[in-house]
C-alpha cells in the first residue's frame, strides 16, 4: 500500500469543512440527503441550516386505497415510489413542504409527512357561520402564507388560509398557529361567490371566483380587510377558457401573480372531465383597471398542475434536470368524484403546443393506475421539505 492510499485509508472525513459539506448537500436528491445527515454527528450538524439543502422537484402524493394508512409519494428525480404513513383525516392542500389536514373529527392540522412534524390548529367548527341547510362546513382548499417556523409563528407571519364550502356558501376563513379559532368571511354576491382558488403574493392573499373575479385580502393587520379589483374585461381570455366548469389558479412568481387556466372537456355520457389545454396570464397591474395578459412563455420555468396549489420551479436552481423541459405544464388528471374510474391521467403540455407522455416507469404505473380515489385525499404535488 502506498503511503498516499495509507492516508487516504485513515483521513477522518467528520473533519470535513462545513462549507464542503453544505456544497456537497446542496446537490443531493432528499432520501440521499437523509443518508448523509446519518452518516456522523458532524455531518449532521453541518446540515442543520436550511441553505444546506435546495428545495428539490415536487413529489406526486396519492391515496394507495381506502383502507390503506400509508400515502403513495413518487420522487421524479430518482423515479422511486415510496409509502409514508400519515395519520386519518381529508388533506386541504400542500404549502411549503406541509400538508394542510382537516376533518371534523380528527381535527385541523398542518403536518411536514417527511419528519412527522405535527401543528395543530383550531377546530374548523369553531367560529364558522351557520349553515343555511345546518351542513356542516368543510375545508375544500387551504395554503400557508409562509413556512410554519418557530420565528414566522412567533411573529406571527404564518397564516393559514381557506376556502370553505356547505352546499350553497362559499368562505374564505384564516387562522394562525396558536389560535383558538378561524376567522371567515362570505366573499362576493350571490353570482360570484364561488372562489375557485387562492394564492399568496407580496404578503397579501389573492383569490380568483369561477367568474374570473379577482380578490384581495390585506392580512397583515386585524380585522382583515379585502377588496374585489377592477379588471379590464376579459378580451385576452377566450370564451372557451372562461368557462364555469374549467379550473382557475392562481400563482406567485417573480413578483408577478400568474392566473393558470386549465380547459377541461367533459367526456360524452359521462361525469368525468379531463385536461384539453392550459393558458397562462400574468396580471398588468401598471394601470386601472388592472388587466390579465397572455403569456405565452414562462422562460426557464415549469409548471405542476393537480387539485392543490400549483408548483412552479425554476430551473436554474437545480444543477441537472435532465429529461425535464422548460415552458411546459406537468398535470394530473384527478377527478375527485370518478369513484368508477379512479385511474391518473398523467401528462405534460407545452405552452407553444401539445404534447403528453407518462411520468412513470413501466413498473409503476400499475400502482398508480390501482390506487383509491382521491375524494378524502387528492393527488397532489408537495416540495419535500426535510426540516
Amino acid at each position: 500500500m502506498t503511503e498516499k492510499a495509507a492516508k487516504n485509508k485513515h483521513r477522518d472525513w467528520s473533519q470535513l469543512v462545513p462549507e464542503i459539506l453544505h456544497l456537497i448537500a446542496s446537490s443531493l436528491s432528499l432520501d440521499d440527503y437523509y443518508r448523509f445527515q446519518s452518516v456522523c454527528t458532524a455531518w449532521r450538524h453541518a446540515t442543520l441550516s436550511r441553505s444546506a439543502h435546495r428545495h428539490p422537484l415536487p413529489w406526486l402524493v396519492y391515496s394507495m386505497s381506502l383502507t390503506s394508512k400509508t400515502r403513495g409519494f413518487y420522487c421524479l428525480q430518482n423515479k422511486r415510489f415510496y409509502q409514508i404513513p400519515l395519520p386519518k383525516g381529508r388533506c386541504a392542500g400542500t404549502s411549503h413542504g406541509w400538508l394542510i389536514m382537516s376533518d371534523n373529527i380528527y381535527g385541523s392540522s398542518l403536518l411536514n409527512p417527511f419528519t412527522g412534524n405535527k401543528i395543530s390548529l383550531p377546530n374548523q367548527s369553531l367560529n364558522f357561520p351557520t349553515s343555511k341547510k345546518k351542513v356542516p362546513y368543510w375545508i375544500n382548499k387551504a395554503i400557508l402564507s409562509s413556512e410554519p417556523t418557530v420565528t414566522n409563528i412567533a411573529a406571527g407571519r404564518c397564516v393559514v388560509a381557506a376556502i370553505v364550502w356547505d352546499d350553497n356558501d362559499n368562505h374564505l376563513a384564516f387562522c394562525r398557529p396558536g389560535d383558538q379559532s378561524w376567522t371567515s368571511y362570505l366573499v362576493g354576491d350571490d353570482f360570484d361567490l364561488n372562489i375557485a382558488n387562492i394564492t399568496f403574493s407580496n404578503g397579501k392573499l389573492y383569490a380568483i371566483s369561477r367568474f374570473l373575479w379577482l380578490y384581495v385580502f390585506d392580512i397583515v393587520d386585524k380585522p382583515i380587510s379585502w377588496r374585489k379589483l377592477a379588471t379590464h374585461p376579459l378580451s385576452s381570455i377566450k370564451l372557451e377558457e372562461q368557462e364555469y366548469h374549467n379550473r382557475f389558479y392562481l400563482v406567485e412568481s417573480r413578483g408577478e401573480l400568474l392566473l393558470i387556466v386549465r380547459v377541461m372537456l367533459k367526456h360524452l355520457g359521462t361525469w368525468r372531465r379531463c385536461t384539453q389545454s392550459f393558458s397562462v396570464f400574468k396580471l398588468d397591474t401598471r394601470n386601472d383597471p388592472k388587466s390579465w395578459v397572455r403569456v405565452e412563455d414562462i422562460h426557464g420555468r415549469i409548471l405542476f398542475v393537480a387539485r392543490g396549489p400549483p408548483q412552479l420551479i425554476e430551473l436554474s436552481d437545480f444543477h441537472d434536470l435532465s429529461g425535464f423541459e422548460s415552458n411546459c405544464i406537468y398535470y394530473i388528471d384527478d377527478e375527485h368524484n370518478s369513484v368508477d374510474n379512479p385511474n391518473l391521467a398523467i401528462g405534460v403540455f407545452w405552452l407553444d403546443g401539445w404534447g403528453q407522455k407518462h411520468l412513470f416507469p413501466k413498473d409503476g404505473i400499475s400502482c398508480i393506475q390501482n390506487r383509491a380515489p382521491s375524494c378524502v385525499f387528492p393527488s397532489i404535488w408537495i416540495t419535500p421539505n426535510p426540516y
